[in-house]
């Protein structure tokens, strides 16, 4: 199923995400496919639909600190990102209070879940309606290029999804820049489209 931007219809949407739906939809990067956080036959299909290996970790989008809090310890380093580049084109890993809450596929480096707010305008609607963290991973095949026209993604992906969220076409973008934060010491582990110097500078990281 094809939704036009100029046809949603966010309470049907909500639902359908609500009930284990696996979708693609925009963010403020690339299109992303998604689905909640803790339905596992969900999340396999993902897996399955983007070749993907079982040891690649997915980022989870939250609706904003509040939720990020609910799920995790936060550092005042980690914090100062957070507050200083979310919503926005940037993931950091974090530590959850209680790995349980979580499935294998999102606990990656350092026991840490990569989390992302998101500051498009079809996430935010989204999350006025729902209360729950959404898989986020780019919407093209494991190993291939980013697909950046809609067309691309329908072809690709339109027979194996719920739906789709169609938003049209998007510019270039390399996705989110993901940090990782080891107690003090701030480390890049994607570039993306935030660079790190511009991070580390609005952070004054390594001046003192």
């Amino acid at each position: 199923m094809i939704i036009k931007k100029n046809a949603i219809d966010f309470d049907k949407i909500s639902d359908l995400i609500k009930e284990g739906s696996i979708f693609c939809y925009p963010t403020d990067t690339l299109y992303g496919l998604g689905c909640r956080y803790d339905n596992k036959t969900s999340i396999e299909k993902i897996i399955s639909l983007k070749g993907r290996e079982k040891n690649h970790f997915f980022t989870l989008l939250f609706k904003d600190s509040k939720m990020l809090n609910n799920f995790f310890s936060i550092s005042e380093l980690e914090k100062n990102i957070i507050n200083k580049f979310l919503p926005g084109k940037l993931s950091i890993l974090l530590t959850p209070k209680d790995k349980n809450m979580f499935y294998n596929n999102f606990i990656g480096l350092d026991d840490k879940v990569s989390c992302r707010i998101s500051s498009d305008s079809f996430t935010k609607e989204i999350y006025n309606k729902i209360d729950f963290p959404i898989v986020s991973t780019s919407a093209n095949i494991s190993g291939n290029e980013n697909l950046f026209n809609i067309s691309d993604i329908i072809n690709t992906f339109e027979k194996s999804l719920d739906f789709i969220v169609d938003y049209g076409d998007i510019g270039y973008s390399r996705g989110s820049t993901i940090l990782n934060v080891n107690k003090d010491s701030l480390n890049l582990i994607r570039d993306g489209d935030i660079q790190f110097e511009t991070i580390t500078k609005e952070l004054d990281y390594g001046n003192n």
